[in-house]
């Protein structure tokens, strides 16, 4: 069994398919595609904190969730397994301090990806 995160949205749907993820309970993907050439196929997608940066914004949530079985990873983003449960809702100081414990080895500050700021939201008209 493995931790990962995933982004859902606030009813707790995937912000691509729109399916409905119950907490704390496992789901099965009884078609679970194994073939590695089929990059958007059946299976329950999850990720490292690195790789949540495609769908995380202040309108969505991130969740801890225990991955198992049959799997396919691509990449640092795209990651498909047979199993999965939502165990829990990361608050934003939890997800912060994954993203900067994550930072030194990816290079980047991850954090501030996450929760960006706009520099010019702060500039003010001269009077």
């Amino acid at each position: 069994m493995k931790t990962l995160y995933k982004v859902l949205d606030k009813d707790n749907k995937s912000p691509f398919k729109g399916y409905l993820y119950p907490i704390g309970e496992w789901q099965h993907c009884s078609d679970f595609d194994e073939d590695r050439t089929h990059i958007c196929s059946k299976g329950f997608y999850a990720t490292g904190i690195e790789g949540t940066t495609y769908a995380f914004s202040k309108d969505m949530n991130m969740w801890e969730v225990e991955v198992k079985g049959r799997f396919v990873e691509f990449d640092a983003y795209k990651r498909r397994y047979e199993y999965m449960k939502v165990i829990r809702k990361l608050d934003n100081d939890e997800i912060v301090k994954l993203a900067k414990a994550k930072e030194k080895e990816l290079g980047y500050k991850l954090s501030e990806i996450l929760f960006s700021d706009n520099p010019f939201s702060r500039i003010r008209e001269k009077p």
